[in-house]
């Protein structure tokens, strides 16, 4: 028997994705949402065996979209009375609908839950991964298995994964050339913003996402159909171009000052590298110098529609 719903509590709760409260949890920061008023805090185990109605799930009460770059989410539990076992989990649901079935089995992620009215479990988005999902507890009372889940529906919605398409690879230019830069963030929703930035051979790769590098642009949304890196006054050497993206609901410098820069993803990173800009000084990235093999100094006649073959080298 399947018990969904929350009773008694006259509160609902619902929160956007990159607006989840931290809270610390076993020492790892983990997302939460906040308790409906009046929850109990008193121990719930003890007394006769627990029912159809013993537990409940208290905050996830509407749904709403996370990242699966997100922190781990506290989803809240009460329960009374005793029982052989109790156990979270999360099923997969066809839609963000609250009254949306599941399309999957239930994965166990919380085993041997204590018995109290004001628990906690993690739901981990990167493990679940992009999807619709309701949260429960099941316990099971000599042999009968009972459930609660969550009326609201966690959407996991997909992170940046962001591409560099122009330029590729390494490029050479003369000092003071502006070179378009393109790119695609990767996210499947759109709902991102990002950082643009250059590094010289000497730039540190092992700062924070919001300060490696010399900045180029900021933005929002997959594209920028007209970011541009500029040259001029550069000394000449290596420029690695880089990319820092989130889809947290905050700007890169924001998402870091909260303390999540793990919802950030950024290019270069391990072997995965950014587009190469090789300045040359004018001096020896001027114009380039054509000799001419034919025709000579000599000038040259043609009739009609006559061809004649020019010859040169660079």
């Amino acid at each position: 028997m399947t018990v969904q719903g929350v009773r008694g509590l006259g509160s609902v709760f619902g929160i956007l994705c990159g607006c989840l409260g931290l809270i610390l949890v076993g020492g790892c920061p983990t997302s939460t949402i906040p308790n409906a008023p009046g929850t109990p805090t008193t121990p719930g185990g003890g007394g006769a065996p627990a029912g159809e109605d013993a537990g409940q799930i208290i905050n996830v009460r509407t749904g709403f979209p996370v990242s699966e770059l997100a922190n781990p989410i506290s989803v809240l539990y009460s329960f009374t009375g005793t029982a052989d076992t109790l156990d979270g989990y999360y099923v997969p649901v066809s839609g963000p609908e609250s009254t949306a079935g599941p399309v999957g089995s239930r994965v166990f992620i919380a085993p041997s839950l204590e018995m109290v009215t004001d628990g906690r479990f993690d739901f981990d988005p990167g493990l679940a991964g992009q999807g619709f999902y309701k949260v429960g507890i099941r316990w099971i009372v000599g042999g009968q298995e009972f459930t609660a889940e969550s009326e609201g529906v966690i959407q996991v919605e997909g992170g940046p994964n962001p591409q560099f398409q122009q330029p590729s690879g390494t490029i050479q230019v003369v000092v003071g050339t502006d070179v378009p830069v393109r790119f695609d963030v990767g996210d499947p929703e759109g709902n991102v913003q990002w950082r643009l930035f250059y590094l010289s051979d000497t730039d540190s790769r092992d700062l924070p996402p919001d300060q490696l590098g010399t900045e180029i642009a900021t933005g929002t949304g997959n594209l920028c159909p007209d970011c541009v890196f500029s040259t001029a006054g550069l000394a000449p050497g290596n420029y690695e171009l880089g990319l820092a993206a989130t889809d947290s609901g905050f700007s890169v410098a924001t998402t870091v000052s909260r303390g999540e820069a793990d919802q950030v993803v950024v290019i270069p990173q391990g072997a995965v590298r950014g587009p190469i800009v090789r300045v040359l000084d004018v001096a020896t990235g001027g114009a380039p110098s054509l000799t001419f093999a034919t025709p000579t100094t000599a000038g040259v006649e043609l009739f009609c529609n006559e061809t004649f073959t020019v010859e040169y080298s660079v």
